[in-house]
């Protein structure tokens, strides 16, 4: 467990029968009060005090944001569906706005793969090498209709997914996002993830409160402990919902986090981005290129 004090120091938190094994100038014991003072998460200060205070963890100082001596990685994830030209302007946009960060693509599409001559990590799944949809969807015989073929469920696993891909957490933009200015702020590995309240989703009670998930930095290793995934068996969107109002993309995340005590770190995302809205879905070729257009000097 990676605990990330107020001023971005990372410490990692040992049972205390490991104590002997590792080098003594390496370990500081902390009491609870210690914590309180240096621990700005709110989760992490309720969460480790009652451990602290009955010696079952002590912290190691690693320095910097790393996990086990290793530099974490700015990962950055978008899920492409037949939109090569807005995925290509985000790309550029992001390469325009923000330093050091690694760009990996699921590529989900049926009938426009994203090209592979922009310079990013390519997940292909263009034939289901990496998730079988049709097998997937097949397995749920009392699913409810839809008139998107199971886009939001086909999203839904695809980021799960990424959690096993990119182990040390990432950045989920959707692809017909552009960056407007550097995305540091989301990198935060004290917090699960950070990101806004996605207040305008439940019209009429048709779906549940969720996190947006078109612009959501998750921390996977710390989910990863408290065994949160982004997909959750009974809660994904009509294909194993039973009933309104249902978890559309990031509401089953959401309501884990909360179950669990996690306090997210809340950020107006459209300071950072210009969201076109359901391009995948709509496959609105015409107005996703007068969007494009509006906002070239975005990417351009």
């Amino acid at each position: 467990m990676i605990l990330i004090d107020k001023d971005g120091n990372a410490y990692e938190a040992i049972t205390v029968e490991n104590w002997a094994l590792a080098p003594k100038d390496l370990l500081t014991k902390l009491n609870s009060d210690e914590v309180e003072e240096m621990v700005a998460n709110a989760f992490v200060k309720h969460a480790f005090k009652e451990l602290l205070d009955n010696n079952v963890i002590t912290i190691r100082h690693h320095g910097g944001l790393q996990t086990g001596g290793r530099q974490m990685i700015n990962n950055i994830a978008i899920i492409h569906y037949n939109t090569p030209a807005m995925t290509a302007a985000l790309v550029r946009s992001i390469r325009k706005c923000c330093s050091g960060v690694s760009i990996t693509v699921f590529d989900n599409s049926d009938q426009v793969p994203f090209p592979h001559n922009m310079g990013v990590r390519i997940i292909d799944n263009t034939r289901g090498q990496v998730i079988d949809f049709k097998e997937m969807i097949a397995r749920y015989p009392w699913k409810l209709p839809t008139i998107n073929n199971y886009a939001s469920a086909k999203h839904i696993a695809s980021v799960d997914r990424l959690f096993d891909l990119l182990p040390d957490g990432f950045l989920l933009l959707d692809s017909d996002t552009l960056v407007k200015k550097d995305l540091e702020p989301f990198f935060d590995q004290g917090v699960p993830w950070a990101g806004a309240l996605d207040t305008e989703h439940n019209i009429q009670s048709w779906h549940r409160p969720r996190l947006a998930p078109y612009c959501l930095w998750i921390n996977v290793p710390m989910c990863r402990q408290l065994g949160i995934r982004f997909m959750s068996e009974g809660r994904i969107d009509v294909l194993s919902c039973t009933g309104k109002p249902y978890y559309d993309t990031a509401a089953s995340f959401w309501e884990d986090c909360f179950n669990s005590g996690l306090m997210g770190k809340e950020i107006d995302i459209y300071e950072y981005i210009e969201h076109f809205g359901g391009a995948s879905y709509k496959n609105n070729t015409a107005a996703s290129r007068i969007w494009l257009d509006q906002h070239k000097e975005l990417y351009q």
